[in-house]
């Protein structure tokens, strides 16, 4: 690889503006990776006027884009960092994911390092950075994150492919109806079993991409 390719999904809100900004910090004191951001909100001009201000020009922001045009753009890309189920559209299409934490709007100052909840795949469970961190000991600096997928890069694209599978319906499916099939537990009034929130979500998610296909 030339120069790594390092790709965020999603939207510019509040919650996710530290991490972003994480991000092009770490981009701003390393030109030799490149930082693509794909998404809206209503922090988009504040990104935008970070950028200019701090004078980075291996950054680009591209908007509002189809399905279709963002996994192609996902291609073009080596390195995934994202939030919530936007974790999964990168290690889907196995790019190794930085999985960014959810953090208030201007904490990212109070880091001395860019920071991460690791790599999707490594201890990561079904953590998708969405839970909300009480202190810092689950955070891992971004450089050795990054670093770590460089030197490594085959052996995180095959984590993260075989990561994924743990999120994919055709496969989840069938197991919990086993699991509810086969079940003599007695639910309590009111007491209702799901599976983890980011899977309900990301399932959500892909039967409504399906049905605007339609």
């Amino acid at each position: 690889m030339d120069r790594i390719k390092i790709i965020w999904v999603g939207r510019f809100v509040d919650f996710k503006i530290s991490s972003i900004i994480m991000m092009i910090n770490f981009i701003k004191e390393n030109p030799k990776y490149f930082f693509t951001l794909v998404g809206y909100g209503n922090y988009k001009r504040k990104i935008e006027r970070y950028i200019k201000f701090n004078n980075i020009k291996n950054i680009k922001i591209i908007g509002k884009s189809s399905p279709e045009e963002i996994n192609n753009i996902i291609k073009e890309n080596h390195i995934g960092y994202c939030m919530g189920t936007s974790v999964l559209e990168t290690a889907k299409l196995g790019l190794p994911t930085l999985i960014a934490p959810m953090l208030p709007s201007n904490s990212y100052k109070k880091f001395k390092e860019p920071v991460c909840l690791g790599i999707f795949g490594e201890n990561s469970g079904y953590n998708l950075g969405e839970t909300v961190l009480k202190d810092n000991m689950s955070l891992k600096k971004i450089k050795t994150c990054v670093e770590n997928i460089v030197n490594n890069y085959e052996y995180y694209s095959r984590l993260t492919l075989k990561k994924i599978q743990q999120f994919d319906i055709e496969l989840i499916a069938p197991k919990y109806y086993l699991v509810i099939k086969n079940s003599s537990m007695k639910l309590q009034k009111n007491e209702k079993i799901f599976p983890k929130v980011p899977i309900i979500k990301y399932f959500l998610k892909r039967i409504y991409i399906k049905l605007l296909r339609y």
